[in-house]
């Protein structure tokens, strides 16, 4: 499971922005959670039996009048 935590350029938290970001490793989803009132949104990788490491990059998030910053986007990894 991944947290994603999203905010203006305050930092203050940002409220129902849509996150477009996929899985991708040894495991393959594209996912679009969408944020509460604390700015963060949860998305869980496909389940998988197999060993080596998977993935989730941000593509684009769109939210109200704020633009996404394409040079602050993340990818996380997470092997076993």
């Amino acid at each position: 499971m991944a947290v994603i935590t999203v905010v203006d350029q305050l930092g203050r938290p940002v409220n129902g922005a849509k996150i477009y970001a996929n899985w991708n490793g040894i495991v393959s989803k594209s996912v679009a959670p969408i944020t509460k009132k604390t700015g963060m949104a949860t998305t869980t990788s496909p389940k998988t039996t197999a060993s080596g490491c998977i993935n989730l990059t941000i593509n684009n998030i769109t939210a109200k009048a704020l633009s996404f910053n394409g040079a602050s986007y993340r990818t996380a990894q997470v092997c076993h």
